[in-house]
């Protein structure tokens, strides 16, 4: 399946590949609706160190396309071509602040790029919820 889009969900280094999940279109669909619903810009510098420290520390999705993709982050009226994302479902870029959940959104070409997106509870909720059908907690 080289072909297909890769959805990996990693808890503190442990991976479960979800692509062949039977709600994967589910999770894929609300992975690029956090990005392109994203209502807020990180200012936020972005290495391997960081996204490695993410994978081996908190919870994630992480979502890979074979071919890029174009995307068009709304708000900002942004055209971008992605070939991965990245969401921490806890951890210091999944925080609650004021009682309301915030997402980090990172996503690249490549690699991943500096200035990830955020995103709000509805957005989290959507992807526990996806997560929860494929037989993923945490």
């Amino acid at each position: 399946m080289a072909d297909a889009v890769q959805i990996t969900f990693v808890d503190k280094g442990r991976t479960t590949n979800l692509t062949e999940a039977p709600n994967a279109n589910d999770l894929i669909t609300a992975c690029e609706e956090a990005l392109t619903g994203a209502t807020n810009v990180t200012k936020l510098g972005v290495s391997s160190t960081t996204m490695n420290t993410i994978r081996k520390r908190d919870s994630s999705i992480e979502v890979r396309y074979p071919k890029p993709k174009d995307l068009t982050i709304t708000a900002f009226n942004r055209r971008m071509v992605i070939d991965r994302i990245l969401i921490p479902l806890s951890g210091e870029y999944a925080e609650t602040i004021d009682q309301r959940r915030f997402v980090t959104v990172f996503y690249g070409k490549g690699r991943y790029e500096h200035g990830p997106y955020s995103n709000s509870a509805a957005v989290y909720e959507r992807i526990e919820k996806a997560l929860s059908k494929a037989g993923v907690s945490f």
